[in-house]
């Protein structure tokens, strides 16, 4: 038991950011995007260190919200709606790209948000727990 919290805690930030890719990748397929900071609490949970909970949630809905953009632009044609939203908002064409690194900005801070909620979740609940180890001693 002792080995398996061992490995889970080296290799906490890969973890995070499996689990905060799939649960992103889940919730991109509903119309509730903001519910992509759960995905990053429970990412975020997965750490010891605030920021690795953070980065790892992080990485791991950028990497989610980056694919789902990727599949709508080769599936859909969305680029042309973004180099339109492009040219009405700045006037020149060929900028569509600086409205889809706002959307990845975005789901960066939502994942960063979450993956510090957390892990500063887990690190009051662990404190807590032993503060009544050593009261009960």
């Amino acid at each position: 038991m002792n080995q398996l919290k061992q490995i889970l805690d080296k290799y906490s930030i890969y973890f995070s950011i499996l689990v905060s890719f799939i649960i992103s990748g889940l919730f991109t397929l509903t119309p509730l995007w903001q519910l992509t900071i759960i995905a990053g609490i429970f990412g975020g949970f997965l750490c010891l260190k605030m920021k690795h909970g953070a980065l790892g949630s992080m990485i791991g809905v950028v990497l989610s919200w980056g694919i789902y953009i990727l599949v709508k632009i080769i599936g859909n044609n969305t680029n042309v709606l973004f180099d339109q939203l492009g040219t009405l908002i700045i006037g020149s064409t060929g900028l569509g790209f600086l409205f889809i690194l706002i959307v990845l900005i975005i789901g960066a801070i939502f994942g960063f948000l979450g993956g510090f909620i957390g892990s500063g979740i887990r690190i009051l609940v662990e404190n807590r727990i032993i503060e009544e180890k050593s009261d009960s001693n």
